[in-house]
């Protein structure tokens, strides 16, 4: 939080330091442009031409005063009264650095932190090198200036005498460059005249794409994102996907009723062989999946195209520029079809639609473990229910499955015992549907490895608690075109729970004290539409305070979130859907982890968690697949930590 702090005042320094070189320096033309100072491994890049307008901008929303709540954003805001403070005295320096070409750019300084860099375009203030007789007449209180050279460049030290941090400070022609990190200066020096963000492929076309578009300009260096996020979410392969297929993207900033737009595109590398490069050749379609989606959809990720057919050859072709992938997938595709005795394209491939759907749900029980479901769009509903009868049917000549459909509510739950056939069919993200159920909601089959998620998803439908039905969200939703290839929609406070289950250690605790200001992004939502050898993007995000919400188990309890974790139902696969009871090992061991009755597949009766050594750790009964009763955890040593009555 020191270093964020730090960079509050930043824009106050650049202001002064404008003006003293402006006193000091006489013009000269320049021969480079400010991304020829950025190395090529900046992460992000915001750019902008009116910082101080730009700021004032976000300064004057609704957004920005909820945020001055917060420690960090407080500073920020007690600096913004400073740097005005500061204009209102010398009114000049308001034309010299307000309508300024300014990047801010962020680098990896190590595997766990990052630092900042400034290049601000003084134009005809900057020039002649720094003269050592005026650092003596340099009047800022509370700081210390000083004189040194970095790579043959005279440079400026600025010690803050309170917080003990040091800020350095070069002009390369007529560049400031700004950072708290000698390093990282340096690299910027260096790069003028070595590999810089200018020479990266794309990057004049995400230029030209952008131009001076919004108040601020974004470029976000794909090849660098996953080990950015990595600091916060760990290693993930999600993230290391898009750094793996995609080049760069430049979007530009606006700002709309409390809604900010990120508006530009994204580019491939050119031997990409992935999704991304079999959307480009695959059309765009709608997102109509919010009809039967709950209202509790946490996370939702919907793939659009001209048909599924379109895509499914599109990725056949994308394939065949690795060979050695082509045939293992091929390979897989041919091992299922002949053991099943089945054909993938005819039973599968032919009546899928336009769209295809992932859905991370809220718990609809006890409200601590995420549901997920998969969703695929019929486009003849009859065709599909026969095709997926006669798999079943194939499956139960060749597989010991005993599980038969059970009616809920008037819906047809079924059960499709091929072990990683969506993984086949559309690829690793897909991996976790193994084995599912599945169930049919006007012409959508919805998958779930869950059969309880496929009732409360019914549950929901019936009691029409839908996202097409939420006025906010087809508010939100509005601001984005009907069809495209890709449409991920997240709903923060929904999500909150699962978002800390994949950060690191430290931004858990950072997420906990800071909830409110991360939850009142109500709504955020990302759009990809195939443009010819591009995908356009657009990341929005919705300003909006959270209702009272429905208090957690911690908050019910009145306990901490290690208590809470105490309560927390471990993730149960019932492989045998016939099977009256379930029981899980640990790993290694013959140890009983836990173990719970069942009926026709869901929990139903006692369950009983253990701790390694044996001693019972969480205990309670499920009736329906809910929660019913009171359940109670203890400590290894057998004390009662605490107990909770789900009735």
């Amino acid at each position: 939080m020191k270093k964020f702090v730090g960079w509050s005042l930043l824009l106050i320094v650049c202001a002064a330091l404008a003006w003293f070189a402006y006193q000091w320096y006489s013009a000269r033309g320049k021969t480079i442009n400010g991304f020829s100072l950025i190395p090529e491994d900046a992460i992000y890049v915001l750019e902008t031409d009116q910082p101080l307008e730009a700021w004032k901008t976000i300064a004057a929303t609704e957004t920005w005063k909820h945020l001055q709540g917060n420690a960090w954003f407080a500073s920020l805001t007690s600096s913004a009264n400073s740097l005005d403070s500061l204009l209102q005295k010398q009114p000049q320096l308001f034309d010299l650095i307000g309508k300024r070409n300014v990047l801010f750019s962020t680098h990896l300084s190590s595997p766990t932190s990052f630092d900042f860099l400034i290049v601000a375009d003084l134009g005809e203030a900057s020039g002649i090198k720094f003269m050592e007789s005026y650092l003596s007449t340099i009047s800022f209180k509370g700081y210390q200036f000083s004189k040194e050279k970095i790579q043959e460049t005279d440079c400026i030290r600025m010690y803050n005498t309170s917080d003990k941090s040091t800020m350095y400070m070069a002009l390369v022609e007529t560049y400031l460059i700004v950072s708290f990190n000698k390093s990282l200066l340096e690299k910027s020096i260096l790069a003028k005249n070595q590999t810089n963000l200018s020479q990266l492929p794309s990057m004049k076309l995400a230029s030209e794409s952008v131009g001076r578009s919004g108040f601020a300009r974004v470029y976000l260096n794909y090849t660098q994102l996953h080990d950015y996020l990595a600091l916060y979410m760990g290693p993930n392969e999600y993230n290391r996907y898009f750094s793996e297929h995609l080049t760069l993207g430049s979007m530009y900033l606006e700002e709309k009723n409390e809604r900010l737009n990120l508006i530009g595109s994204a580019w491939l590398k050119d031997s990409s062989v992935s999704y991304f490069s079999a959307m480009l050749n695959s059309g765009k379609g709608p997102t109509e999946c919010e009809e039967i989606a709950p209202e509790r959809t946490a996370f939702y990720l919907g793939l659009g195209f001209t048909s599924f057919q379109t895509y499914y050859n599109a990725m056949l072709d994308n394939l065949k520029k690795d060979l050695s992938a082509y045939d293992e997938y091929m390979s897989n595709i041919r091992k299922t079809e002949k053991f099943l005795n089945i054909s993938i394209e005819k039973d599968f491939v032919s009546w899928i639609d336009d769209e295809v759907a992932l859905l991370e749900l809220t718990s609809a029980g006890e409200g601590l473990d995420n549901e997920m479901a998969l969703v695929l769009k019929a486009g003849n509903i009859e065709k599909a229910k026969d095709r997926l009868e006669h798999i079943e049917k194939m499956i139960r000549k060749r597989t010991p499955v005993k599980f038969k459909s059970i009616d809920y509510q008037g819906y047809r739950i079924s059960y499709l015992s091929i072990k990683g056939l969506f993984k086949v069919l559309l690829g690793k993200f897909f991996a976790r549907y193994d084995k599912p159920y599945y169930t049919i909601l006007n012409n959508y089959i919805i998958f779930s490895n869950h059969p309880q998620t496929l009732e409360s998803i019914i549950d929901d439908y019936l009691a029409k608690r839908t996202l097409a039905r939420s006025e906010s969200y087809r508010n939100f939703r509005s601001g984005f075109a009907n069809q495209g290839a890709v449409f991920a929609y997240l709903n923060t406070p929904s999500l909150f729970s699962s978002l800390k289950n994949i950060a690191t250690r430290d931004t858990r605790l950072s997420m906990d004290s800071n909830k409110a200001y991360i939850q009142c992004f109500r709504h955020v939502g990302f759009q990809l539409i195939p443009s010819q050898q591009k995908l356009d993007v657009m990341l929005s995000e919705q300003f909006e305070l959270a209702k009272k919400e429905v208090p957690s188990l911690a908050d019910t309890l009145q306990v901490s979130d290690s208590l809470e974790a105490l309560f927390k139902l471990p993730y149960i696969y019932v492989k045998d859907p016939n099977a009256r009871e379930y029981k899980e090992y640990y790993e290694d061991s013959s140890s009983i982890k836990l173990v719970v009755e069942l009926k026709y597949g869901f929990k139903d009766g006692h369950f009983t968690e253990y701790y390694p050594s044996g001693e019972v750790k969480l205990k309670g009964k499920f009736k329906k697949d809910r929660r019913s009763g009171t359940w109670k955890a203890f400590s290894e040593q057998g004390e009662l930590l605490g107990k909770f009555d789900f009735d």
